[in-house]
């Protein structure tokens, strides 16, 4: 008996969509407002769910992309971090050649000095006539 009421609402639920498309009333178009009236909010408060930061969810497309460049991101750090470290090494390496430069450098420069110096205490010691500045 309830098979029959349900069935008997049906057949005039069809029927009277029958007869509004006959009348030009689109059905569509009530349905799609029943739509947005009922499950459309849902699916806005789905999707805001399941935003970050403010942004929508990936696409599996878009999540594709990002970790390709996200790869290719991190192969450049390793690649940028060895040339660091073998520049680093090397560097290291010559540091105490730099140093020896540097000291023998300095030195060569004081001993010119102290030349330069002893030259000056000569000359005067022989000509009485020369000025200091």
């Amino acid at each position: 008996m309830e098979n029959l009421t349900e069935l008997e609402e049906e057949k005039k639920e069809a029927e009277q969509d029958i007869r509004n498309v006959e009348a030009g009333t689109p059905f569509f178009f009530r349905s799609c407002g029943f739509f947005l009236q009922n499950f459309l909010p849902l699916l806005i408060a789905e999707l805001k769910a399941l935003m970050v930061d403010g942004e929508k969810p990936k696409t599996d497309k878009q999540m594709r992309e990002y970790m390709h460049t996200l790869a290719a991101k991190t192969n450049q750090y390793k690649q940028s971090k060895a040339e660091l470290q073998v520049f680093c090494m090397q560097f290291l390496a010559i540091l105490p050649t730099f140093r020896l430069l540097i000291k023998y450098t300095c030195q060569a420069s004081r001993d010119e000095v102290q030349v330069l110096m002893r030259t000056e205490e000569l000359l005067r010691s022989r000509v009485d006539n020369i000025e200091v500045s």
